[in-house]
């Protein structure tokens, strides 16, 4: 399974969250898709597929012509191979995502500058009586910054982040938080950040964080 920017065997249903992009190796000249029960295929490469509602767990099915290994007797030169994919319900109460907590680790750049990144759900009320509004909120990135204005996509795995708008204090950042495949105590976000706070000028960052209570 790959998204445009994290792969993920788990996602939410639902928008943006329940897209995901199939890329098959390049080593293959051409494919054949299948999803599930779902008696049609698809050929493109890569190949966008959307889960509008939670489906529970469903094997994809990808059968790539390549060419054939003439050091493998009987080779046809045709691959099957398959993924799950688990489709999970959203709630914007409650994610209880696998990016969600507290990362206690440091950039790339500057090992030594040790800082916890916190990623929970936040209520943004629209009125003072509102208590429907719920949000993903990436907290101490940049260093020091509340991530108020920052515009999430939330994932089951990961997240894209958004906030362009720097000031005095915090940094305009833009990118990608992922937990590790395998385990899942460890993130990793992948961002730029503006060099002077409001200025158009970035450098990238990579942060590195171990899962803390």
């Amino acid at each position: 399974m790959d998204t445009r920017y994290f792969s993920s065997d788990t996602i939410f249903a639902g928008g943006l969250m329940g897209t995901v992009r199939l890329l098959a190796p390049p080593v293959y000249r051409s494919v054949v898709w299948q999803v599930g029960s779902d008696p049609r295929t698809y050929t493109t490469n890569p190949f966008k597929l959307n889960f509008p509602t939670a489906v529970g767990t469903v094997r994809i099915r990808l059968v790539g012509t390549r060419p054939v290994d003439a050091c493998r007797p009987g080779d046809r030169g045709v691959d099957t191979l398959t993924q799950l994919l688990t489709v999970v319900p959203f709630n914007y109460r409650h994610p209880h995502a696998a990016v969600e907590g507290r990362f206690a680790g440091a950039t790339t750049a500057a090992p030594l500058d040790t800082f916890t990144v916190r990623i929970f759900t936040r209520l943004v009320p629209l009125t003072p009586s509102d208590t429907s509004n719920y949000v993903l909120n990436v907290y101490n990135l940049n260093k020091g910054c509340p991530g108020l204005d920052m515009n999430v996509i939330p994932g089951y795995r990961a997240l894209v982040f958004n906030q362009t708008r720097g000031d005095a204090q915090c940094h305009g950042v833009y990118g990608a938080a992922a937990v590790d495949s395998t385990d899942r105590n460890i993130l990793r976000i992948r961002y730029r950040e503006q060099v002077t706070p409001g200025q158009p000028a970035y450098v990238d960052r990579e942060f590195i964080g171990r899962r803390v209570r």
